[in-house]
């Protein structure tokens, strides 16, 4: 995850930095109040929930406060935080549900919570990445997008317990990685 972010910081920053520069029509970027807005709005996980209550509580002086996108280089490792505290909870709340009641999920309805990431389907995968991208982006990923997201995928599958707890942390750093990203801040 800090290797992640650590190659988007380095990497990606300095590049979008550059488009903003050149874009007729100015970017914003989600202020502090519209921010639990929009991951509740995405995650179907309540701004109230005791944990969540308590990290917007630590880190509301670290959010943007005026939507300018000079203020994302300093709030991007908390909007990280916030959006793995979201995205934990959601795939927590979505593997409680079993069987029949799987449809109730927020996402994830094709994944079987109890196998290892190594056996969740191409499917599953697949549906989970074109559900969060249409929540945290606003729509599908492109190719070069979903190649990326590929990536993110098999290294993550690679680097996590081949366990059913494995698999909760797969999905919640698929979702990270999604919910994270510039496409979900920027508008």
């Amino acid at each position: 995850m800090l290797k992640m972010l650590g190659l988007l910081l380095i990497c990606v920053l300095p590049l979008i930095q550059s488009a903003w520069a050149t874009q007729a029509t100015p970017l914003a970027l989600r202020d502090f109040l519209g921010t639990p807005r929009f991951l509740s709005q995405a995650t179907r996980v309540s701004s109230q929930d005791a944990e969540i209550k308590a990290l917007l509580i630590k880190l509301q002086d670290g959010l943007p406060k005026k939507g300018e996108i000079q203020e994302l280089p300093a709030s991007l490792i908390k909007l990280v935080a916030l959006s793995g505290a979201y995205c934990k909870k959601m795939v927590e709340k979505d593997s409680r549900f079993k069987g029949p009641a799987t449809a109730r999920r927020r996402t994830h309805k094709l994944v079987d919570f109890s196998k290892s990431p190594g056996e969740q389907t191409d499917e599953a995968v697949q549906a989970v990445l074109q559900d969060e991208t249409g929540f945290f982006w606003g729509r599908a990923p492109s190719s070069d997008e979903s190649k990326k997201l590929t990536d993110v995928v098999t290294e993550a599958k690679a680097s996590l317990p081949d366990t059913p707890e494995g698999t909760l942390r797969f999905y919640t750093s698929l979702c990270v990685s999604i919910a994270a990203s510039i496409d979900s801040w920027v508008y």
